[in-house]
């Protein structure tokens, strides 16, 4: 799996502010400006609405990667 060590951007959570980190490097075409007046989007419909950039990524890249299925999966079999 190719891992990007670049911030894609920064979540602000009251008076904290992390840096959210892709798993793929790419260029990042749009980005979510309605979070700026709805943060929680990011939290009640992630899979939806609250996605915070999109991204040109190499479909290489991406085939090696899991979907939300298979995580939820892997974190089970793993205890976690």
């Amino acid at each position: 799996m190719a891992v990007s060590s670049k911030a894609a951007g920064f979540a602000v959570l009251l008076t904290l502010v992390n840096q959210v980190f892709t798993p793929l490097a790419g260029e990042v075409v749009e980005i979510n400006t309605r979070l700026n007046d709805e943060p929680a989007l990011v939290n009640s419909d992630p899979y939806g609405d609250g996605w915070m950039i999109k991204m040109k990524v190499d479909a290489a890249a991406v085939a090696g990667l899991l979907d939300a299925a298979a995580y939820t999966a892997h974190l089970a079999s793993t205890g976690h």
